[in-house]
């Protein structure tokens, strides 16, 4: 088993690319109050998660500037889900495994950020925590590399 721990500072707090809106509020496993919107996403993407249990999970992507992780469930040509993890403090587990039993926690926990996001997977032990995340579905990371700083790479070797 693998295990990264990662050490960020930051002066600013980082902006979620999330809709962040006023009102609608619920709570978070701590009971704290978050916004609808952003319960929609994570609901969202544990719905996509649960819709690829039979598929396998991997390690795509670290980019250590930014402390960036994206992993893809399924097929990285499309047919999955990308899940980037962004100023990421602290990845364990498999780098790739079947059956993925993954799922998206939020809580107001991280001491710089006031929030954390957890992916975990707890049958096989996996975990990866970090300040904001963004995910996308039938996403083509052969053709674009990655969600975080997708490069059209088909466009590129058209023009050479």
């Amino acid at each position: 088993m693998l295990r990264l721990n990662i050490g960020i500072m930051f002066q600013e707090k980082q902006i979620t690319d999330m809709p962040n809106l006023s009102g609608n509020l619920s709570t978070n496993i701590n009971g704290d109050p978050i916004d609808a919107d952003q319960e929609k996403y994570i609901q969202a993407v544990n719905e996509a998660l649960a819709a690829t249990r039979d598929q396998s999970a991997r390690w795509w992507h670290y980019t250590t500037s930014h402390s960036t992780f994206e992993l893809v469930v399924g097929d990285a040509r499309g047919n999955n889900v990308v899940v980037c993890l962004i100023a990421c403090s602290s990845i364990q587990g498999p780098v790739r495994w079947d059956n993925q039993n993954l799922r998206m926690i939020w809580s107001n926990r991280h001491a710089i950020m006031n929030y954390e996001f957890t992916l975990v997977d707890e049958i096989v032990g996996f975990k990866a925590e970090a300040g904001t995340f963004r995910w996308r579905s039938n996403f083509d990371l052969w053709r674009y590399g990655s969600i975080h700083t997708p490069e059209d790479r088909l466009a590129i070797i058209r023009s050479e």
